[in-house]
C-alpha cells in the first residue's frame, strides 16, 4: 500500500514524523494520517518527495527502486558492464572500429 511505502520513505530517510512534516511543509498529524491511510497523499507532497530523490512511481505502485539515484546507479553500472564486454570484443578483433562506434553509441544512447 502507498501508506506503507510512504512510511518506509520516512524511515529510510531517518526522520521522525515531526521532522518529516517540517521538511514536507506539513504537520505531524497529517504524516500520521498518510501512514495510516486515513488520508490520501496529495500531489504536492509527492512532488516534494521527488525533489528529495524518491521515485514516485515506486511510492504509488511499488514497482522499481525507492530512490531515484539507485535507478541511475544501476543504469550506469549496466552501461559500464556492456562497454567492458564491447571493449573485450574489440580487443579480440571480433568487431572493427565501425562496429565499435555503432554499438558504443547504442549502449550510451539507447
Amino acid at each position: 500500500m502507498i501508506s506503507d511505502r510512504f512510511k518506509t520513505v520516512r524511515k529510510t530517510a531517518g526522520y521522525t514524523q515531526k521532522e518529516f512534516a517540517k521538511i514536507l511543509n506539513s504537520t505531524q498529524p497529517c504524516i500520521s494520517d498518510y501512514e495510516k491511510a486515513k488520508n490520501q497523499i496529495p500531489d504536492s507532497i509527492k512532488e516534494k518527495l521527488y525533489k528529495l530523490g524518491f521515485n514516485i512511481n515506486w511510492l504509488i505502485t511499488g514497482e522499481g527502486n525507492m530512490k531515484l539515484n539507485e535507478m541511475h546507479t544501476e543504469t550506469k553500472l549496466d552501461e559500464i558492464d556492456k562497454l567492458k564486454d564491447l571493449h573485450k570484443l574489440y580487443s579480440e578483433g571480433i568487431i572493427d572500429d565501425k562496429d565499435m562506434k555503432i554499438l558504443k553509441n547504442r549502449i550510451i544512447y539507447p
